[in-house]
């Protein structure tokens, strides 16, 4: 049992920090293929904005689910083991995201725009999920 917890969080620290430096580089690469131009009025900037935004958020939460999904996999000694690796690595990856924010922007700017509660909520909902469908098989064993 011992064990099990310090694999578990090896698991969730390797994935979930991978997986988010990838999306954050997949981020970054975003705008440098869609930069802003200097000619266009607020209203194109504030649209490019948008879909900057919107497709971060939707390539974060595919990201989570992919995080949960795979280090459930990696590390289940048994279906619940499963489970809580995936959840694991889904916070540690939704947590890197948020302190790397805050360290960018500041706390006020974060609570402005999210609300951290209803992430881990997402968070754990979405892990979870993905999670037990990584190792749903064990369990029909």
């Amino acid at each position: 049992m011992k064990g099990h917890y310090g694999k578990l969080i090896k698991v969730a620290i390797i994935y979930g920090g991978a997986y988010f430096f990838l999306h954050w580089g997949l981020s970054e690469l975003g705008w440098r293929l869609f930069p802003n131009n200097p000619k266009d009025d607020e209203l194109a900037r504030q649209v490019r904005w948008f879909h900057h935004i919107m497709a971060e958020k939707f390539i974060g939460l595919a990201l989570l689910c992919v995080a949960a999904f795979f280090a459930s996999r990696t590390h289940h000694p048994t279906r619940n083991w499963g489970v809580a690796t995936g959840i694991a690595a889904a916070a540690v990856f939704e947590l890197t995201g948020a302190l790397v924010y805050i360290g960018r922007f500041g706390i006020a700017e974060y609570q402005q725009y999210n609300d951290f509660l209803y992430t881990i909520l997402w968070t754990f909902l979405l892990a979870y999920l993905f999670g037990y469908l990584a190792v749903r098989n064990q369990q029909l064993r």
